[in-house]
């Protein structure tokens, strides 16, 4: 409940005594809850209300942004304005509002600088509505085409959708709150919808991305793989082409996985939005815990109490189907490790693909992920071919054993990074 006064105006004076005994009554009598607000007809908040809500003087009475209590209702016996309060109070309480509006906003993935606006206002009441909507200028957002503003009657059930382009100038992080305008018989209403985010303009380079995936790609889990996929492999048919077909096998599992928690990431985003606004810390955490976990590793192998009953245990589970079905088996595998073994190589993707996510761009977000993907797997696509051309297994364990904690250092460091990238936006 929101009362708008003017210093030095009498009927205000008077009209405040009587609003705070209604407004005490009301907490106390019933379980309607009211917070109320008081501005003065100069501030920016009064003089927005007084323009909002066509207020024609002092004092005036907006409750629950729908039902307006004017200067001259406040003009009469104290018991009946005590009264009118009250009872427009319980039935602003009582009163749903029909109207909805869902509203989407990305960028023009050819000029960064256009924003794309959807808006559909829906009737979801169960009579006829008389509407006024009015979005988009102002606040450095500039409506280029398109319908940004509208009037007419919307039968229940029905809907009208809008659509506009706009140039957005400066640094603009908010758009213009979208208003509504309507009438029913309950009388005038205005809805005022929030600000939206204007969503940021995310630009990735192509080379930085294959080799945030080449560096992913590096580590000791997928050496320990590889080795039981060249070792099952050459003992069962000694050709060395079949070795690296296993491996490019194993390489679609894991590009397969990624892709599909990219995918089921932009249509988490898409079916709540609301997920969005808090991705980005999220994903901060997250990224922390796993440059924890990767510290963590690297210590546990330099004090000699090497992990690894998890890549231990991913392989014993796929070894049987080996027998009879190795490429088969190669895919579960590189499917299974994309999951179980994402604290080893999933941080960087994750702090790409969240940013990929946030920007809305889906078209270009997919090819980002297909290059970063690649990036990832030609480490893995290189080391396999070094086994199939004869690179000693045991030779490369001991390579892997001998820089295992370099590399989960190294990967830590890479994700502490990132995650002080994210914090301070320099990312």
């Amino acid at each position: 409940m929101v009362l708008i006064y003017s210093h030095g105006c009498v009927a205000c004076e008077r009209a405040r005594p009587v609003t705070m005994q209604a407004l005490s009554d009301i907490n106390n009598s019933t379980t309607i809850k009211v917070n109320y607000v008081e501005y003065v007809d100069t501030s920016k908040e009064g003089l927005e209300y007084i323009d909002r809500y066509h207020l024609n003087g002092v004092p005036g009475m907006v409750i629950n942004g729908n039902t307006v209590i004017g200067s001259d209702e406040f003009e009469g016996d104290r018991g009946v304005v005590y009264n009118l309060i009250i009872q427009k109070i319980k039935d602003a309480n009582q009163y749903k509002v029909p109207v909805t509006i869902d509203r989407t906003i990305i960028r023009d993935p050819s000029n960064a600088s256009m924003l794309i606006v959807s808006n559909t206002i829906r009737n979801e009441g169960n009579e006829t509505v008389i509407l006024s909507f009015s979005d988009g200028e102002g606040n450095g957002i500039n409506v280029i085409a398109g319908k940004a503003s509208w009037e007419g009657a919307i039968q229940p059930g029905n809907s009208v959708s809008l659509a506009y382009n706009a140039t957005v100038s400066g640094d603009i992080d908010r758009t213009q709150s979208p208003e509504i305008t309507y009438l029913d018989t309950e009388g005038s209403h205005v809805i005022v919808m929030p600000e939206d985010t204007v969503p940021p303009v995310y630009r990735f380079d192509v080379l930085t991305l294959l080799a945030a995936g080449v560096i992913a790609g590096f580590n000791p889990c997928i050496i320990a793989i590889l080795i039981f996929i060249s070792a099952e492999v050459a003992s069962a048919t000694g050709n060395k082409w079949d070795v690296m077909l296993n491996v490019l096998v194993f390489c679609l599992g894991i590009l397969v996985v990624y892709l599909l928690i990219g995918a089921g990431l932009f249509e988490a985003v898409s079916f709540i939005p609301w997920l969005s606004d808090y991705l980005e810390y999220a994903v901060i955490i997250i990224i922390l815990a796993l440059a924890a976990y990767s510290f963590l590793n690297a210590y546990q192998r330099y004090s000699g109490k090497a992990p690894g009953a998890a890549t231990r245990s991913l392989i014993a589970s796929v070894k049987p189907l080996y027998t009879k079905y190795r490429l088969a088996g190669s895919f579960l595998l590189g499917g299974l490790f994309g999951m179980v073994k994402m604290p080893c190589a999933g941080g960087i993707y994750l702090a790409i693909l969240s940013k990929i996510v946030l920007s809305k761009e889906v078209i270009s977000g997919a090819f980002y992920l297909l290059v970063f993907d690649f990036g990832v797997i030609l480490p893995v696509l290189a080391l396999g071919l070094l086994l199939a051309l004869g690179f000693g297994a045991e030779r490369m364990e001991k390579i892997r054993s001998r820089h295992a904690v370099l590399l989960h250092i190294l990967n830590g460091s890479i994700l502490v990074l990132l995650a002080a990238g994210f914090f301070f936006n320099i990312i």
